[in-house]
């Protein structure tokens, strides 16, 4: 009996790659010009055409004010100005996915429904967004997949690895824009996101950032007239001559992930800059430990005990450096599992989700055996896109969150991701057993000195329909993103709540420690109104609660009398 066909698309930052499932049951890579990346830059020619991957790239280089590299990372931004012509973000993703149908139905004779993935950040404004750019591309969407849980489905699916109940199993998305880290475990047989971080300056190009730091004093001793066109291009051979720099110190990134040395050449000199292996470690070493950080801190948030690890699995072309392997490996103690084409793990894992047309029982029957009891949650359908963007939301449709104003300071604080008051003493990597999963904002209990709840704890204590009630939530339905900053009893969270691994509206908490327990004050997207007398909002019942916890919240102190 043949089995149903079916698409998956990991729409990237990046790189897109796409699957197809075949009437066999079995995955192949769709290609694009004879790669499995597909490169998600979108380029507005003059006649309104947009194209896309390697002919966007190609063009950009005579006119980059009509290249857009990154439509992912433009999600919210509803327009993007191209040339002369503004242009939608649905419309972008859009090109990006038609080129990715067209290939699937040159390569099926049909277009097969699809399985998207997306950040599990992601709410229903932008996973909406993404489900228009689906159709307006002529791409039937059978459903979504949060990029965690997909790679949790690749490893336990695919590789036939096992994910006890208690154990946590930490994905590393290390792409070529960001880093993404989540920890994904069983509850009440489901898999679930217990906690997220991640980085969005740290990726693959800050990489190659580096890379060419490096040979820019080469470069400029050899030829400062050159080094001066490539850093402040003022024609189309400077533009170009650039491009080339940049696409030569990725390819030596790529190369020293197998070899010892590599060259990088640069337009108008006579021979090859070269760079060592050791050189190459040496440079991406701080971005490598910044990365080791979040993770560890990710892990420490997610109330994973040390030796409760199912796995580190690294996903994203970035994580094939092998010093990044390496770094994990001394700093958590758990070998990482690093595939081949780590690339296409999160497209392939979407394809193993309930998102995807289901197999028939003979071919579910087999993949049940490679990890028995392990099910996860039926995702969302795809959702409608909204008739506009709501900035503000009611207060219990904001009781799953994410990201509110100010996240992003919380995030790039750089030793507060493992306590409110840390320092560098207190990193995973100066603290091997915190690494493990001991950090601080996850212990068992707070300190009456000084409390900060556990994850768990938060998830206990925050309600949806009530502020200043708390209990009423079994734990798995909410996700802490960040670190969680306290300071004189009270607590500051970012979380989210999640339906089939799907993120939903994002909100803020403040959380206060109370005879002996944490109480929610406050849960929402908008907590920040001034009181009736210009003071701190009502939801403070008249207290100071820190300026360090009202800053993690998106509140700014100052303007309050």
């Amino acid at each position: 009996m043949p089995e149903p066909l079916a698409l998956s698309v990991d729409f990237g930052s990046s790189n897109t790659v796409a699957l197809l499932r075949d009437a066999k049951g079995q995955a192949r890579t769709l290609l694009f010009d004879g790669s499995p990346l597909l490169p998600s830059a979108v380029f507005a020619a003059p006649d309104g055409t947009l194209l896309v991957g390697r002919d966007a790239a190609h063009l950009s280089r005579d006119d980059p004010a009509r290249f857009e590299p990154h439509p992912k990372r433009r999600i919210d931004d509803g327009t993007v100005l191209l040339g002369d012509r503004a242009v939608a973000v649905a419309d972008l993703i859009a090109a990006v996915l038609r080129r990715v149908a067209d290939e699937a139905r040159r390569v099926a004779g049909v277009l097969p429904p699809a399985v998207l993935t997306h950040p599990v950040a992601w709410g229903p404004a932008r996973r909406g967004v993404l489900a228009e750019a689906a159709r307006r591309a002529g791409l039937p969407v059978a459903g979504m997949v949060a990029e965690p849980i997909a790679a949790a489905c690749y490893f336990t699916a695919v590789l036939g690895s096992r994910l006890a109940a208690g154990q946590g199993l930490a994905v590393f998305d290390f792409g070529g824009g960001t880093l993404d880290v989540a920890v994904v475990r069983r509850a009440g047989g489901q898999l679930v996101v217990a906690a997220t971080g991640g980085l969005d300056t740290v990726g693959g190009i800050d990489i190659d950032a580096a890379i060419i730091g490096h040979l820019a004093g080469s470069i400029q001793r050899q030829a400062p007239d050159l080094w001066a066109r490539l850093t402040t291009p003022r024609s189309p051979t400077d533009l170009r001559d650039r491009a080339l720099v940049w696409q030569d110190a990725r390819a030596a990134k790529e190369i020293l992930s197998r070899a010892s040395q590599a060259g990088v050449h640069v337009p108008g000199l006579p021979t090859a800059t070269h760079l060592t292996r050791g050189e190459f470690e040496e440079l991406a070493t701080p971005l490598v430990r910044s990365a080791v950080a979040e993770t560890a801190g990710t892990i420490g948030r997610s109330g994973t005990p040390a030796g409760a690890l199912a796995g580190i699995f690294l996903v994203g072309g970035s994580s094939r450096i092998p010093l990044v392997g390496q770094a994990l490996h001394r700093a958590l103690g758990v070998a990482p599992t690093v595939l081949e084409q780590p690339e296409t793990a999160v497209a392939e894992g979407a394809l193993h989700s309930p998102a995807a047309p289901a197999l028939s029982p003979r071919v579910a029957q087999a993949m049940d055996r490679l990890d028995p009891g392990i099910t996860v949650p039926q995702p969302e359908p795809a959702p409608e896109v909204p008739a506009r963007r709501r900035r503000w939301l009611p207060l219990v449709a904001a009781a799953a969150f994410l990201l509110a104003a100010g996240t992003t300071a919380v995030l790039l604080q750089p030793w507060e991701k493992f306590g409110a008051s840390a320092g560098p003493s207190d990193s995973p990597s100066a603290d091997p057993t915190r690494a493990a999963g001991g950090a601080r904002s996850a212990s068992a209990s707070p300190s009456p000195s000084d409390p900060c709840p556990s994850n768990e704890q938060v998830q206990r204590s925050v309600s949806g329909s009530t502020n200043g009630g708390g209990g009423t939530t079994d734990g798995a339905n909410f996700a802490v993103h960040g670190n969680i900053v306290c300071a004189g009893g009270f607590a500051g969270v970012h979380l989210f709540g999640q339906s089939g691994g799907q993120a939903n509206d994002p909100a803020v908490a403040v959380l206060q420690y109370q005879n002996g327990k944490w109480i929610q004050l406050v849960l929402g997207t908008s907590i920040c109104e001034p009181g009736p007398d210009g003071g701190q909002p009502d939801w403070t019942n008249g207290q100071q609660v820190p300026d360090k916890v009202m800053k993690s919240v998106g509140c700014d102190p100052k303007y309050y009398n």
